[in-house]
């Protein structure tokens, strides 16, 4: 792949380009789902009492956990997926 070297654009292959936009777009959303968790607990201690607003922020954290769950598979799943086409490509 010496064509990759002379247009500047690195030696990299595709596949792994793929997997660290994947892994960096995963990382942020997971930031984004923390500080969603962190609001919904600040709703929940500066209720004072109020039940709504304690419902509501028990309801952003279950949200923030279920979508974080759902990041953490989606990470595990893509890198499985890939590890796998990668022994059998033999690449």
């Amino acid at each position: 792949m010496g064509y990759l070297s002379s247009t500047g654009l690195g030696t990299r292959e595709l596949r792994e380009s793929v997997m660290t936009i994947v892994n960096v777009a995963l990382g942020f959303l997971a930031i984004l789902v923390i500080v969603g968790i962190i609001a919904g607990g600040v709703m929940m201690m500066t209720a004072g009492g109020n039940a709504d607003k304690s419902g509501s922020g028990q309801k952003v954290v279950a949200a923030g956990v279920i979508g974080l769950v759902i990041i953490l598979s989606a990470l595990a799943i893509t890198n499985f997926v890939v590890a796998n086409i990668l022994n059998a490509t033999g690449a």
